[in-house]
């Protein structure tokens, strides 16, 4: 079975909306043992972190998508705190279930990005996790140089 790596770094942390940019790795281990990388990266003027987080999610499982894996499984990394309580926690497949309502009954936010990860996610077995990863280091250099660029 095939395996996916996706990590995800953005310049952003916690709800306030502003400019950043943020950046995706896609690591494809085959059953050979030979890895392959891809990434990615999307700078946007007034978003919040989660939302960044979804579009580079969204990015990277199309990548995994044109590959013509349509099982295996995939660990996303992230440092978003919303995206891993909602997964972490399963409230995903509880709003699907609630008609995109969350527990106290009120519409989910970013609702339209949800289901259309969701969609991109399903046929894989997918796990999220906060931990740390080696590209860290990597990816904070290079969205700092988009910010710079940026801000020229």
């Amino acid at each position: 079975m095939e395996h996916f790596n996706i990590y995800i770094k953005t310049s952003l942390h916690g709800p306030a909306k502003r400019a950043a940019a943020g950046m995706w790795i896609v690591e494809h281990e085959r059953e050979d043992g030979t890895i392959e990388t891809k990434d990615g990266m999307l700078y946007r003027e007034m978003i919040k972190e989660n939302e960044l987080v979804f579009q580079c999610l969204i990015n990277a499982f199309f990548i995994i998508n044109r590959t013509g894996e349509k099982t295996g499984s995939v660990g996303v990394f992230t440092e978003c705190e919303h995206v891993l309580n909602t997964m972490n926690n399963h409230w995903l497949p509880m709003w699907k279930k609630n008609s995109w309502r969350n527990a106290k009954g009120k519409m989910v936010s970013n609702m339209l990005l949800w289901t259309r990860l969701d969609g991109l996610m399903e046929p894989y077995t997918v796990s999220f996790s906060g931990e740390g990863h080696s590209y860290s280091d990597y990816m904070a250099r290079r969205i700092e140089k988009e910010m710079e660029r940026r801000n020229q």
